[in-house]
Formats: structure tokens, sequence, C-alpha cells
């Protein structure tokens, strides 16, 4: 059995720092009770793979902090802690390395597109554990849209399908920020994104909304499917 961390992606050196910081509070409340991988991203294409190399069922939970937004995933090809990237070389080396919904949904939102971007669809669905655990930390993952599905609805109909019936996905349903303790109140040590409304989803459905501060535990979740 496995915890993955995935964290970084971002353009500005400051927001990847940041998510580093949030990524140690959650392996912090795991508190190591089953072994914990940790990876740095810029591309979905490095989501895609270190899935690829776990064993069947043996994903407990992802825990990704990075930019969002309803439709996916932010990421981008050379995102790192020291320096930023550009706006302008973000265009014209086509650096979007994003991880989204559906085809539909990168068609219409996508720019920049690197070739290491990707869909959710991609993923071998197989290594995760029948009751996995998915955490979305960035923003507006669980926003309601009226076109098509947002990117925590899509994930989890995608899980359910694969077999994973007692599978959760956990995603923002604003704009999240890392302030737990208020802006101006919170210590670099102490950001995470775990605060605000969140909303849980299985197989397509919001069986349960939470305000919970911190991380959900395991009889809140087992409660909403419960009563799905």
């Amino acid at each position: 059995m496995v915890r993955i961390i995935f964290y970084g992606g971002a353009t500005k050196k400051s927001d990847n720092n940041t998510f580093y910081h949030a990524s140690r509070n959650v392996i912090k409340d795991y508190k190591k009770d089953i072994p914990i991988l940790e990876k740095f991203i810029d591309s979905a294409k490095t989501i895609i793979d270190t899935i690829k190399a776990q064993k069947v069922g043996t994903i407990q939970s992802i825990d990704f902090l990075c930019h969002s937004r309803p439709v996916g995933l932010m990421l981008y090809k050379g995102a790192n802690m020291k320096t930023d990237i550009s706006k302008k070389d973000v265009e014209i080396k086509n650096l979007n390395t994003s991880l989204y919904s559906m085809k539909s949904s990168q068609f219409m939102t996508a720019t920049d597109t690197h070739k290491e971007s990707e869909l959710i669809s991609s993923m071998l669905f197989d290594r995760f554990t029948s009751s996995a655990k998915i955490e979305l930390h960035g923003c507006n993952t669980a926003y309601e849209l009226y076109v098509f599905d947002n990117f925590a609805e899509e994930l989890s109909e995608l899980l359910y399908d694969a077999g994973k019936k007692d599978s959760v996905i956990i995603g923002h349903t604003t704009k999240s920020v890392p302030w737990i303790n208020g802006e101006g109140n919170t210590l670099d040590k102490e950001q995470d994104y775990r605060h605000q409304e969140r909303n849980i989803y299985n197989n397509g459905d919001k069986i349960s909304t939470t305000n919970t501060r911190g991380r959900i535990g395991a009889n809140e979740i087992n409660l909403a499917l419960k009563n799905r």
C-alpha cells in the first residue's frame, strides 16, 4: 500500500514553495501509517507515469497540491522551487503540461499545450484500492459547471467505473488559500489548504459538503458513503 503526495507545477517559485510547505502538513497528519511517496511535478506525464509504476490495488490515497481550475490541474514544464517561468516562455515554448478532465474541456480551454499534457482517463485506475481517496488541494476543482462535469466529478466517475466503488474525490468549491490561520497570521510552516468548503464525490455524485479543518477523517468519509 502507498500514499502519494504530488506538489508543484506552478510558474512561480513562491507558489511551489507554498505547495511544499502544505505538503509537509498533509504528511504529518498521515503519520506514515503506510509508506508515503512524495514527488515534485512539472507535467501531467509525471503523474501518469508515477501511478503506472505502482502495483495493482496499492494506491490508498493521492494528494495533489498544485494550481487548478474546474477542468484540470494546471502544470507547467520546467516548474521549480528556485526560479520563475515567464508568461512569455509559456507561450513561446508551449510549456502547458496540465492534466485535464476530458478531451472536450481540454479542447475548449487549453492553450500553449506541451506534449506532456494528459487526460485523467490516461490513469491506470487498477492501481488504486477499492476505497481510495484523492484530495485536490487547489482551486475550484469541485466548482459546479453547466456544460460538463468538473474535474472532481469526472475523476470520481472514472474510479467508480474501474471497480473502485468506495473511492472518493475531495475538491474545493471555491478559490483555495493556504492561510489556514488567516492571512497574515499563518506561518510558512503552517500553510495548509485543508479548510474552506469542499465537496466529496463518489461515482460523479456529491455525497457530502464539508468545512472540516485539516484532514477529513475516515469516519466522516464512511458516513458520507453510507448515506450516498
